[in-house]
């Protein structure tokens, strides 16, 4: 027995090592999140505490119009669709499924109590960002597998696994994103690829089936998970194996009928979800939100500063240059193969209505295929003189510090999540001062659809001055302004540590309605270190408003300027109301 549990251990130990490696970097460089579900992952992960906890998804006699309460918990969430009289959840339940038994351990222990009553309080956010390590420990473990496969050395498939952690936007999607399903989907995908991969080898019947259960997997995970199987031909590793594969599937009919079933019969998981929900086993939950074939942003998904999977992810440039490399030794049928099916997922990826996919880090779409761009790496990386093995490793590393100074920007709100440029990227290149946290969070705003309401210009201030004192009754319509803009002329050197404070206080009671006080350094629209006229939008939300409508004839406007260490110029503040 003992024996047993230590050649298990030395099977897995490297794995654990890079996985332990990775909770350390998160926790010391990074910085661990404590907001795991949120965005899309609430929509993942909420069938758990809706059939476990609240024990409501079963609506399909029940329509939303006739039972308030029933459908109250999950009213103003973005999450659900209507579907005829019903509320459906939008999303698969596939990444849901694996995190259960996770789930149910946390809601087993620490319910006893019975204080744990929805499912979101912080133990559970840690919960799902347990099961998004293990499931990421898990594909580690199967890689080494697939690869071997392959014949790759140990050491290329130990370089292979650090890659895909530390070089790839994989460490946002076990730290602050671990409830979305693309390290599921990840984990799924990859296993397989390894149990097709040994098929194609050893023509197992056994094999069958469980790729008949996997297939239905990683479809509950993700519909669109299914391009996987563009990449069949690529596993094949050439025409001959492809042939005899074929025609060994069809010999053993009885058994792939059975893998059908058993893959169709895990994807009915999802069907008969959506029948307890509405009544109606097919549905479709993104209505509005689909593909447009027609319109495919290859460039965008590919290399745009917004996205682009080869700015945000430059170490898949090696999986290019492992299939050029191919051709080169003509490795023919390995680099058409990987290139059409590369294509073809690109293609589809791209036709989704939202290209950039939302909110998040890097393309995040392409995740769930991360191991079939390192494959052909790994395959290449082998083969190749010391040197240039050498060379690799450096562009490597050079490309892990790129992906943690991004994932830290990311996680820190410097690297906007879905509105990057060219402009943007460079300006917060391998920033990451506190001073430059939210900096791409003031955005321009179309001055034609905005209603100037009161304008004050000031000349040249001294630093530390108080730049503007004003009673807000001097403003016409004060209840209406949405937005106050302060434009200041200034060189907006890096270095500079002043703040621009603006504030709205009622005088009788001394109450601060509003307050923010940015560093002088986002006013910079092109850049830093030269003269420039810079802007800086306050966006009043109706909370304030109400607020200043309360305090009435009391309120001030206060702009401060802060630290400074020298005068700025040309001071303009505008008062602004979107028509």
């Amino acid at each position: 027995m003992i024996n047993k549990i230590i050649a298990f251990i030395r099977k897995i130990y490297i794995e654990a090592i890079i996985v332990l490696l990775l909770a350390l970097c998160i926790n010391i460089i990074l910085g661990n999140s404590k907001d795991k579900i949120h965005s899309d992952g609430i929509g993942y992960y909420e069938y758990l505490p809706s059939i476990i906890i609240f024990h409501d998804l079963y609506r399909k006699d029940i329509p939303w119009n006739d039972s308030s309460e029933l459908y109250k918990r999950i009213e103003s969430k973005r999450h659900y669709k209507y579907h005829n009289d019903y509320k459906v959840n939008k999303y698969s339940c596939g990444t849901a499924l694996l995190q259960a038994p996770f789930f149910l351990i946390t809601y087993s222990i620490f319910n006893l109590d019975h204080t744990y009553k929805d499912g979101y309080q912080q133990v559970f956010h840690e919960t799902i960002g347990l099961s998004a390590f293990f499931y990421l420990f898990l594909t580690l473990c199967l890689l080494k597998g697939l690869l071997q496969l392959y014949e790759i050395k140990k050491d290329i498939i130990i370089f292979s696994q650090l890659i895909l952690v530390f070089s790839t936007s994989v460490i946002a999607y076990v730290s602050m994103d671990a409830s979305f399903s693309h390290i599921y989907s990840l984990c799924a995908i990859t296993a397989f690829l390894y149990i097709t991969k040994k098929y194609f080898l050893y023509k197992h019947k056994k094999l069958i089936l469980i790729a008949g259960i996997l297939v239905g997997l990683i479809m509950l995970l993700r519909p669109v998970n299914f391009l996987t199987l563009l990449f069949l031909p690529f596993l094949a590793a050439s025409g001959k194996n492809l042939k005899e594969s074929i025609i060994s599937l069809y010999k053993e009919l009885p058994t792939v009928s059975i893998g059908i079933i058993l893959g169709a019969g895990v994807f009915s998981i999802q069907l008969l979800l959506w029948y307890f929900q509405t009544g109606d086993f097919i549905l479709d939950s993104y209505e509005g939100q689909t593909f447009d074939f027609t319109n495919p942003q290859f460039i965008n998904v590919l290399f745009s500063y917004r996205k682009g999977l080869f700015v945000y992810t430059p170490i898949f440039l090696l999986s290019i240059a492992a299939v050029i490399w191919m051709f080169s030794v003509r490795y023919f049928y390995m680099a058409i193969t990987w290139m059409i099916g590369f294509i073809l997922l690109t293609y589809v990826l791209s036709s989704w209505w939202c290209w950039f996919y939302g909110s998040s880090y890097g393309l995040r779409a392409y995740i769930d295929y991360y191991t079939l761009f390192l494959i052909p790496m790994a395959i290449f990386v082998q083969q190749q003189s010391l040197r240039l093995k050498f060379c690799v490793i450096i562009f490597s590393i050079c490309t892990i510090v790129l992906n943690m100074i991004q994932t830290y920007q990311y996680k820190e709100h410097i690297l906007h999540g879905s509105q990057m440029d060219k402009e943007k990227y460079w300006k917060i290149f391998l920033k990451t001062d506190e001073k430059y946290k939210y900096i791409l969070s003031n955005e321009m705003i179309p001055e034609n659809e905005y209603v100037l309401l009161k304008e004050y210009q000031i000349g040249e201030q001294v630093a530390n001055n108080k730049i503007l004192r004003k009673s807000l009754n001097e403003i016409p319509n004060v209840n209406n302004v949405d937005i106050v803009q302060i434009s200041i002329e200034d060189v907006f050197d890096v270095n500079d540590e002043s703040r621009i404070e603006l504030s709205l206080i009622d005088t009788l009671s001394g109450k601060q309605i509003f307050f923010y006080n940015p560093p002088i350094i986002q006013f910079a629209q092109k850049g830093f270190n030269f003269n420039q006229v810079g802007i800086y939008n306050f966006n009043l939300s109706e909370d304030y408003k109400k607020n200043m409508l309360h305090a009435g004839q009391s309120m001030i406007v206060k702009l401060d300027l802060m630290n400074g260490k020298k005068s700025i110029n040309n001071i303009s503040i505008r008062f602004l109301h979107k028509k």
